[in-house]
């Protein structure tokens, strides 16, 4: 081999490595965004629609909130909040189980198990225990679905859950619906 080509094919191999390098760096940095995007935000003030007083969320060191509030609505709002950042995905799966709605979400090969669990009558059953409820209990899941959709009015796609993003392989035009008080009986 001549020293030329010896020099050439270093030189490629050099640049090779670090074109590599720089594109695995940059794979890293997009996901580790993509990812965080989807994390609560723990910290900071955070201007929540509907609220009458101050809230205060307080997260140990395990991460779990404590919720702080003067009155119900506000606490069920801001508890609707959090649990929409922390778990929407499965609130939004379960939601749909309960009611057989899953081929809304993963396509016609979930039909015979919406049929399935349509049967069970979940739906009907949340149905007819909201009609039940009293004013009080109404008001607090009211107050609770407050809270859900104005984190859903927030983000979209994968900053709304990473389970998001990956969907939107399997299912483009899925886009989660408002929350509503029966979904939580759901």
């Amino acid at each position: 081999m001549k020293i030329s080509q010896k020099l050439w094919f270093h030189k490629a191999f050099r640049m090779t490595v670090i074109v590599l390098l720089v594109l695995g760096l940059s794979f890293v940095g997009l996901a580790t965004y993509t990812v965080r995007q989807s994390f609560p935000i723990e910290s900071g003030t955070i201007q929540i629609p509907g609220l009458r007083a101050e809230v205060k969320i307080e997260r140990d060191r395990w991460g779990i909130p404590h919720i702080y509030a003067t009155n119900s609505h506000d606490l069920f709002l801001a508890q609707g909040y959090v649990h929409a950042q922390d778990r929407f995905w499965q609130m939004d799966f379960w939601r749909h189980i309960g009611s057989g709605r899953l081929a809304e979400i993963f396509g016609s090969s979930q039909a015979e198990t919406d049929k399935y669990l349509r049967t069970l009558g979940w739906a009907r059953v949340a149905q007819q225990e909201l009609s039940q409820l009293d004013t009080e209990m109404k008001a607090n899941l009211e107050a609770y679905a407050e809270g859900v959709n104005a984190y859903l009015q927030e983000r979209q796609g994968v900053s709304l859950s990473l389970e998001y993003g990956v969907l939107q392989f399997l299912n483009p035009g899925y886009k989660p619906e408002p929350w509503q008080p029966l979904h939580s009986l759901t």
